[in-house]
Formats: C-alpha cells, sequence, structure tokens
C-alpha cells in the first residue's frame, strides 16, 4: 500500500499526466487494451478496471461501447484513475492494512466502480500454491488476440491444470 501511495502522489503532482493505469508485473494485456481502456474512460468516472473477475459482485450492466459492468469493488490489477479521482483518495483515506477496501467504500459513495464487460488484462503467473490459499482473480471474456499472448496464456493455464491435478 506504501508503494501504491507514493505511485498515487507522484501521478496528482505531474502537471502534464490525467490518467494512471496500474499494470501488475503478472497481467498479460490483449491487443487492443489501449483503446477499449481510452472508450471506457471516456464512460467511467474516474475509476475504470480492465479486469472483469467475478471475484468483485456486479450491481448492473452499463450498455454501450464498450459495454461496462459496475462493481461493488475493485481491485488492484489493470485499473485506470483519473487525477481527480487519486487526489480525493489521498485527501481523505488515510493508510491502512485494509487501504484497498477503504478506496472502494469511499469511492462508492461518489462514483460507479466501473470495469469492462470483457477484460482487456489477464492475470497470469500464478503458483499453483497460490490456487489452495483462496479464490484466483481471472478475468473474464479475455481474449489474447496474437500468438505471444496465446502461448503464455496457454503455458499458464497448463501450469495451474498440473497444480491442480496434484493435489
Amino acid at each position: 500500500e506504501q508503494a501504491l501511495t507514493r505511485i498515487f502522489q507522484r501521478f496528482v503532482n505531474s502537471p502534464t499526466h490525467q490518467h494512471l493505469a496500474l499494470l501488475d508485473c503478472g497481467l498479460i494485456v490483449a491487443d487492443g487494451w489501449l483503446r477499449a481502456a481510452w472508450l471506457g474512460t471516456v464512460r467511467a468516472h474516474g475509476v475504470l478496471s480492465l479486469l472483469n473477475t467475478p471475484m468483485h459482485r456486479t450491481e448492473h450492466l452499463i450498455e454501450g461501447t464498450p459495454t461496462m459492468l459496475v462493481k461493488q469493488s475493485l481491485g488492484w490489477m489493470g485499473v485506470i484513475w483519473s487525477k481527480p479521482v487519486v487526489a480525493d483518495l489521498l485527501q481523505h483515506v488515510p493508510m491502512s492494512p485494509q487501504y484497498s477496501q477503504a478506496i472502494c467504500q469511499h469511492l462508492r459513495s461518489r462514483l460507479p466502480l466501473c470495469c469492462l464487460l470483457e477484460s482487456q488484462v489477464q492475470h497470469v503467473g500464478v503458483p499453483a500454491h497460490s490456487l489452495q490459499r483462496g479464490p484466483f482473480e481471472h478475468g473474464v471474456g479475455f481474449a489474447p488476440g496474437n500468438d505471444t499472448t496465446a502461448r503464455i496464456l496457454a503455458r499458464e493455464t497448463e501450469k495451474l491444470i498440473l497444480g491442480l491435478m496434484r493435489r
């Protein structure tokens, strides 16, 4: 959380940047992720997740291009943040062990927590033992779009399957 706060502070102090994309090192991206992110950001109200995961409950669907969902909460992976939203968070949400939950709770009273219906990022590289600790955050509707991304996704899926078979 402290690293995130430092990233947020640098972003808010930037004179030129208006949006921040947080892409975790364990993510792969779809070919059209940047266009989908831009179109979604235009329609969202300052925060947009590129990862539609069942781990975060859906409240309702927002028709249009791109189709989006409003969620009860969002994770950190693959989120686009606007400068006004981040400035508000830094001012009103203190650092705590439940920082991500506190951010979602704070934002829900101010704006919809949107994600794209079709995930533009996918979480990969998860060791099989991680699956034994709880649910795995995966992106619904992710389409890799190119051979390299498809090979990475296939390799990581195979690792997960083999890990589950050994349990």
